[in-house]
């Protein structure tokens, strides 16, 4: 088990798989150059069940909202 994390992330990835659920949170370059693509860092990794995801998203609309 990592550390806890406490960060800011401006950009995400999942990705998800018959069993599960993995989400990447990144943080993009501040001020990119036109020359050249984006760099984006990646921050951290939760992986969790298609059925926590789920809540998740749904409680995350109602927040929004």
């Amino acid at each position: 088990m990592g550390e806890p994390f406490d960060v800011y992330a401006d950009a995400f990835l999942i990705t998800l798989s018959p069993f599960g659920a993995n989400v990447s949170f990144e943080v993009r370059e501040a001020h990119p150059s036109p020359q050249r693509a984006q760099t984006t860092t990646r921050l951290g990794t939760v992986r969790m069940s298609l059925e926590h995801l789920k809540v998740m998203v749904v409680m995350m609309k109602k927040q929004v909202k």
